[in-house]
Parts: structure tokens; C-alpha cells; sequence
């Protein structure tokens, strides 16, 4: 398997992907790697007019111009800085047939088309299609209202917790009994309360959390 230039740029793991992106990502990609098979580059303007004739019936689609396609290459871009991948993404030129200058500042653009030419996008569709999924799960989970529960509810979960990890807590624990049990009412789970108190985290005694 062709192997990526040495060049990268790291993915942004703070970065936030919308649904809507992930989902235009999805349509995208498999035009991305139609257009490395045929050994050739697209202008944005003609990749989202390429992509409206083959969705006809996708409202986001349809809603696509080429200066939100940043929005969009960015949920491929992240994927291949995580995966280790060529950038596909330089298949894709302004008006003057060259990369954005985030792109071609860190790479010989000219160089990762040939590399993206080689490459076996097909075998890495997997791998794609579970990474938006991740992602989708994150995103639902930032979403995600809290369950609130009652005191005894939360003392018998705190409970519960602590004798399967007390093992891998700080002694300190105890001493926030009362922040524990408020925090887990709210509806946070235990693994999110306990957190800041594995011994992982460091010798130091945690300090009083904040509300």
C-alpha cells in the first residue's frame, strides 16, 4: 500500500463536526475517491454541482455552494490527519487551480495527488463510514439532556461504583460524598463524577470540585 508524504497537519480533536456536515462528508467522500480514480482534480464549484446532479432529491445537497465546502472537507480532512491517510482533499482547487493556503502551505499538493492516485480508497470505506459514526454518537451525547434521580437512587449508585473502583480511586474521595451524590441527582453518570478522582489522574489529592 502507497504510503502518505511525511508531511501532516494535526487533526483538531476539539473540533466540532455538525450532523449536517458529517452527513454532506458522507455524500462527498465517495466523489473524492471517483475523482482520485480518474487521476484528475475538481474545482469546488464543480464538485458540489457534481454532487447536486447525483442527489437530486438530498435537500442539503441541494443547498451546497463551494464556499461551505470547508465545512465539509474538514470532517475528511480530520478523518485522514486520524487515520494517517493521504489528503484527498487536495484534489479539490480554487478558482486558480491550487489548494487553500491551509492546505498548500503544509504540503507539496502536487505530490499527495499523485500519492492519492495510488492509493486504495476502497479498502478504507470502513473505516470512514464508523469513524462518522463516532463522531455522531459524540455529537448525541453533547446533546444528551441528564436523567435526573433521586438521593437514594444516587447513594446506592455512588455506592455501587465505588466498591467495583475503589481500588483505582484517590482515599480523598470521601471527602466529597455529598458533591458526588448532587452531581449524579443532576443526572451525570458515575464514570463522569468519578473522573476527576482516579489515581490515573496524578498523586496529587483532587482539589473541591466546582458545581
Amino acid at each position: 500500500m502507497t504510503t502518505t508524504t511525511k508531511k501532516t497537519i494535526e487533526s483538531d480533536p476539539n473540533r466540532h463536526h455538525t450532523d449536517r456536515s458529517l452527513h454532506l462528508a458522507s455524500i462527498y467522500y465517495p466523489l473524492l475517491i471517483e475523482i482520485a480514480r480518474a487521476k484528475t482534480v475538481l474545482s469546488y464549484k464543480e464538485l458540489v454541482t457534481r454532487a447536486k446532479e447525483k442527489h437530486p432529491d438530498d435537500a442539503d445537497v441541494q443547498k451546497m455552494i463551494p464556499v461551505r465546502m470547508g465545512l465539509v472537507l474538514g470532517v475528511i480532512f480530520d478523518f485522514a490527519a486520524q487515520a494517517r491517510l493521504p489528503r484527498i482533499s487536495t484534489l479539490i482547487v480554487g478558482s486558480k487551480g491550487e489548494c487553500g493556503t491551509g492546505v498548500k502551505d503544509k504540503f507539496d499538493c502536487e505530490q499527495e495527488r499523485q500519492i492519492c492516485y495510488a492509493f486504495d480508497w476502497e479498502s478504507q470505506l470502513p473505516e470512514f463510514w464508523e469513524h462518522l459514526h463516532k463522531v455522531k454518537v459524540t455529537n448525541a451525547l453533547r446533546t444528551r439532556k441528564p436523567t435526573k434521580i433521586s438521593t437514594a437512587q444516587a447513594s446506592n449508585m455512588m455506592w455501587e461504583f465505588y466498591t467495583a473502583n475503589h481500588a483505582n480511586l484517590s482515599p480523598d474521595v470521601r471527602k466529597f460524598r455529598d458533591h458526588i451524590i448532587d452531581k449524579l441527582c443532576a443526572g451525570f453518570s458515575p464514570a463522569d463524577v468519578y473522573g476527576p478522582y482516579l489515581k490515573d489522574k496524578g498523586d496529587t489529592p483532587p482539589s473541591p470540585p466546582r458545581s
